[in-house]
């Protein structure tokens, strides 16, 4: 939570309703995967660990650049680091303490190794897709329209499969909660 907090307080676009539970959701994750592997329990931490690779498709779906969750992995890094680095601090007996922050040091960093790795592979793969598919022709054309700039009506129309020589009443439509941003599930509520 407090990675999650310093993240979405740091990094404002990242703090919108379904990123923000992305977020909050890869941290938590992360914390529990770094835990595990810093007692022993796990030699591959993230291996069953989805959650940590569902934030960038959602931060490519809305537009979000890729610095800004790298940046979040490193503000991440630095919270994890400050608290485990100050329970050893409090906890671990002076003769041991500069072993166990070693240990805690060279852990966080590959960590950080593995989260950066994935993340970025899985934002290209999610971005790849976005450009292919028809929703980034229909979110440029809506772009275009809204920017004023000339695109041939019938082409537009094509594009986003609605009549715009007509009358037209706006509907804005988003997901709530925790559920991730479902392009098919957000064209059914609106149909």
């Amino acid at each position: 939570a407090t990675m999650a907090d310093r993240i979405i307080s740091a990094i404002p676009e990242l703090a919108a309703d379904a990123v923000a539970v992305e977020v909050r959701r890869g941290c938590e994750a992360v914390a529990l995967g770094a835990l595990a592997a810093l007692v022993g329990d796990t030699d591959e931490p993230f291996g069953a660990m989805p959650e940590v690779l569902t934030g960038p498709a959602e931060v490519v779906a809305r537009g979000i650049g890729i610095e800004h969750m790298l940046r979040s992995i490193h503000l991440a890094h630095a919270t994890a680091t400050e608290v485990l680095l100050d329970a050893a601090a409090r906890v671990i007996p002076a003769s041991q303490r500069f072993g166990e922050m070693r240990h805690i040091s060279e852990l966080l960093f590959g960590v950080v190794e593995v989260v950066n790795e994935r993340m970025s592979s899985e934002y290209a793969r999610a971005h790849e897709a976005w450009l292919t598919s028809s929703t980034a022709l229909r979110m440029e054309t809506v772009e275009n329209i809204l920017s004023g700039n000339d695109i041939p009506l019938a082409r537009a129309s094509r594009a986003l499969g609605y009549d715009l020589s007509r009358w037209h009443l706006a509907v804005i439509v988003w997901t709530g909660g925790r559920t991730p941003a479902d392009p098919t599930q957000l064209q059914r509520a609106a149909d």
